[in-house]
């Protein structure tokens, strides 16, 4: 079984993705997390750089990438053109010199009203972080989570940098060169309005798409289907 390396989504570490990753490893998989180097003055680029390097130490071409959320876009720039293949699970993936805030702004001002408006992280006193919230995690990523699901994936998130969700990336197209790619569409997602993530299949010419019915963290509230959709996405490459 080839190696699945799960890009977490901002806030996330591997600890909030516990169950899902304990459903892929019964299959014979080995998960591997990244971690990203959350520091001040550390940038999406520097994310990618990092993911890059421990992709092709630990695994080279035999990886399927599972990217959620912010996690899209790490490894858009991390350009892993080798890999078996890619899963985005309410992915942002965004076109070439595009940032989230970017994307998610156009795309809004085209919608009469927006699908949803969260909550909003804390700013810390230097500026350089976004801090997670229980109001905003429990609007933005966690409306379909049990109280005591809540309560435990909040315990395990770290504060972002800030300027994640503003800055554009950039990447040499196609960012995963000839691999197959997978969507996962979150159907009740606060934080990545369904139409949105549609929209960003559509640019990126993604046509392989999977919804699950879930918020914004179906890796805890719909683990077991989500486990499911890439086991199924593995089998169909071998």
């Amino acid at each position: 079984m080839p190696n699945v390396i799960l890009f977490p989504g901002a806030f996330m570490t591997r600890d909030c993705y516990k169950t899902f990753i304990e459903t892929i490893e019964r299959s014979g998989c080995h998960v591997h997390t990244i971690e990203y180097p959350r520091k001040k003055d550390a940038t999406l680029l520097d994310y990618a750089v990092d993911a890059k390097r421990i992709v092709e130490t630990n695994c080279g071409g035999d990886a399927i990438l599972v990217c959620h959320s912010m996690g899209s876009r790490v490894a858009q720039m991390a350009g892993l053109m080798g890999v078996r293949g890619v899963i985005h699970v309410a992915g942002t993936v965004v076109q070439n010199g595009e940032s989230y805030q970017g994307c998610i702004n156009s795309w809004r001002d085209k919608q009469a009203p927006p699908d949803s408006e969260a909550a909003r992280p804390v700013l810390s006193e230097d500026g350089a972080f976004l801090i997670p919230t229980l109001p905003f995690v429990k609007r933005a990523f966690f409306s379909d989570f049990t109280s005591c699901q809540c309560t435990e994936t909040f315990s395990h998130m770290v504060p972002e940098i800030a300027t994640n969700m503003t800055s554009p990336i950039y990447y040499t197209p196609p960012p995963f060169g000839t691999a197959p790619q997978l969507y996962i569409t979150t159907l009740a997602d606060a934080a990545i309005p369904i139409g949105l993530q549609h929209k960003m299949c559509e640019d990126q010419g993604i046509t392989s798409i999977e919804s699950v019915d879930a918020a914004h963290m179906p890796f805890v509230s719909c683990s077991a289907e989500v486990g499911e959709a890439v086991l199924r996405f593995i089998e169909r490459l071998d």
